[in-house]
């Protein structure tokens, strides 16, 4: 009966050292955070890095289209100036109190060919 008792003493006292020794790791390491939640915030950071990336690219992208294709305000065809036409509003998300938040496309035609030109700026707003 003693020795069963001095066994689960011993196994006591190793446990409770076992956990002192941990804390005074954590608390010296300055490890507070599990790796699993260290590894998670750097995914969600990655991700969120990722798409701001792809999202300033898209728009820089549309800017270096648009201007390519307003050529000045000139018909690339037949070199006529383009007339504007109407802008047209595109839904692209409702918000919770109801408000229709719309992309808007300019829509420029040529009176000589028929040629047609969408922007997705105005050309006349330019911020360069």
């Amino acid at each position: 009966m003693q020795s069963n008792r001095k066994k689960e003493n011993i196994i006591m006292k190793n446990l409770i050292e076992n956990l002192k020794i941990k804390r005074e790791k954590s608390y010296f390491s300055h490890n507070y955070v599990d790796t699993d939640t260290k590894r998670l915030n750097k995914i969600v950071t990655i991700g969120l890095v990722a798409i701001i990336v792809f999202i300033v690219v898209f728009t820089i992208f549309t800017f270096i289209n648009d201007d390519k294709q307003w050529n000045n305000g000139y018909c690339p065809n037949c070199g006529t100036k383009w007339e504007f036409m109407y802008v047209e509003n595109i839904p692209s998300y409702v918000s919770d109190n109801g408000h229709i938040h719309s992309d808007r496309r300019y829509l420029y035609v040529c009176p000589k060919c028929g040629g047609l030109c969408e922007l997705y700026h105005n050309p006349y707003n330019k911020l360069i």
